[in-house]
């Protein structure tokens, strides 16, 4: 059975892991090496069964801890071209890095991943799909909107974490600069609390059963906005929906990806 785990998500940095039969994925690194070998053991695996990393786009909240990680865990890189030609890898082979493209679809120890394009300003950021046994968890964040093919694939998950980055007047209101404040609510910035919402209402459907809202702006979101929403799609979709909101510095537990 699958299980994953959001070590980490917001702003600050962005970390999430998926498992099954004792090997674990690492998706993304935007915390510190000590704190995210931190969060794996509090989700209660062991570091050791890291066996590849996969990095969805190069914006430092993903990857600042990724050399560190790398070099202390002494595993693959899976990453889009696009996404490695603005990683600051170096090129002495130091790391086994293996290149892939939107839309591929390959195998990590037993578990599928399929990898999606997704609208944001990075070279070729992807959303991903982790299938076993029939059942799949989809990770989609950094979003400016929600295209019909994402939405179509991210129908078939069983559990999904999913961004719900801003409030729209918390974010006009709040301190960032203009140009920053229009890039957020671009269709190549982040999925606003009502976008989030709008578009999971198209996908959630009776065998949806986990939700994590994930990477929450702490300056321009608060999780009582986000939990609201949860509120109302359980309300919709029914009570089997168990709906979480990820945090930038308490990892969820280990969450099973099953249908029933």
């Amino acid at each position: 059975m699958l299980q994953f785990a959001v070590l980490a998500s917001g702003s600050t940095g962005n970390c999430s892991i998926v498992c099954r039969n004792g090997t674990a994925i690492l998706i993304d690194a935007g915390i510190s090496a000590k704190r995210l070998l931190a969060a794996v053991a509090a989700s209660g695996i062991d570091p050791g069964q890291i066996s590849a990393v996969i990095v969805t786009h190069e914006h430092s909240d993903h990857v600042k801890g990724l050399q560190p990680i790398l070099r202390k865990l002494h595993v693959p890189l899976y990453a889009t071209s696009g996404t490695l030609q603005h990683l600051p890898l170096g090129n002495n082979g130091e790391f086994d890095i293996r290149p892939f493209r939107a839309g591929d679809v390959f195998d990590i120890a037993g578990i599928k991943v399929k990898t999606l394009p997704v609208p944001h300003d990075a070279e070729e950021p992807v959303a991903l799909l982790f299938e076993n046994n029939g059942t799949q968890l989809g990770l989609a964040q950094d979003l400016g909107f929600v295209s019909q093919l994402l939405i179509s694939r991210l129908r078939n998950c069983c559990a999904l974490i999913f961004e719900s980055n801003h409030d729209v007047e918390m974010l006009k209101q709040g301190p960032y600069p203009w140009s920053v404040k229009q890039r957020i609510m671009s269709r190549h910035g982040h999925l606003s609390n009502e976008e989030s919402c709008s578009a999971l209402l198209r996908i959630l459907n009776a065998r949806s059963r986990q939700l994590v809202f994930g990477h929450l702006s702490q300056t321009n979101n608060h999780p009582r906005l986000v939990r609201q929403n949860g509120d109302g799609l359980r309300e919709r979709f029914g009570q089997q929906l168990e709906v979480r909101i990820a945090l930038p510095d308490v990892p969820t537990p280990l969450i099973p990806v099953e249908n029933d």
